[in-house]
């Protein structure tokens, strides 16, 4: 895997989609990416993504679930710190994570779990270095997670009429455990919709209907 850095000057000046921020000072996320694309063996270079302007809003943010390459799919941002799960991450050759690190400020490249202590080493897009996470940037508070796609992968067979079974169920809703625990919707026509972190609260507002907040109001709220 290639070792970037976000203040190499054949990206650094780019801008970030339509934004103001340039690689060179806003690009960590940009930068990761594309060290994990060329993991994946998908690589587009920080300039590439940057010049897409699909991949970011108008502030010059990641929307993550655009994001598309050949090799390998964005699967889950997550906030706070999770060491279950970027442990696993980084045990699965498949998978990959990048963390938001100094009270969000910046984010950098799992690499691994360090030896001693509860660390993580990391590639910083700062510099391309490799470093200790938490000595250097003290706290992590997000992560996004990756995995790869095998390229000779076949398409998988679609079957509608079990589709529309599902989506005729009293909930029409599936977690598909084998993928940190995705959520799916089965529309009446039994095409599936996957809910993101990203769309979810947007497809709950187009679609909830039934219960008012005063019927809320009446339910005891159990609190795990």
């Amino acid at each position: 895997m290639k070792y970037l850095s976000q203040r190499d000057s054949r990206w650094s000046d780019k801008k970030l989609g339509e934004s103001s921020l340039t690689v060179g000072r806003y690009g960590c996320t940009t930068t990761c990416i594309s060290m994990l694309s060329d993991y994946f063996t998908c690589f587009k270079s920080p300039l590439e993504l940057a010049s897409n302007v699909a991949n970011y809003t108008k502030e010059g943010l990641i929307i993550w679930s655009v994001l598309r390459f050949e090799n390998m799919r964005f699967v889950l941002r997550e906030y706070g710190r999770n060491d279950f799960n970027i442990s696993h991450a980084l045990k699965d050759p498949s998978s990959a994570v990048i963390l938001q690190v100094d009270n969000g400020a910046h984010w950098v490249l799992a690499v691994r779990k360090s030896f001693l202590g509860n660390d993580y080493i990391i590639v910083d897009p700062w510099d391309g270095k490799k470093k200790k996470c938490l000595k250097t940037y003290n706290n992590i508070t997000g992560a996004a997670y990756f995995e790869g796609k095998a390229p000779e992968q076949s398409p998988v067979k679609i079957d509608p009429l079990f589709g529309k079974k599902l989506a005729d169920r009293d909930y029409p809703f599936a977690i598909q455990t084998e993928r940190h625990g995705e959520l799916w919707y089965f529309h009446p026509n039994g095409e599936r919709e996957y809910l993101s972190p990203q769309n979810i609260l947007k497809f709950i507002q187009r679609n909830a209907f039934g219960i008012s907040n005063n019927d809320l109001e009446k339910v005891k709220i159990k609190k795990i």
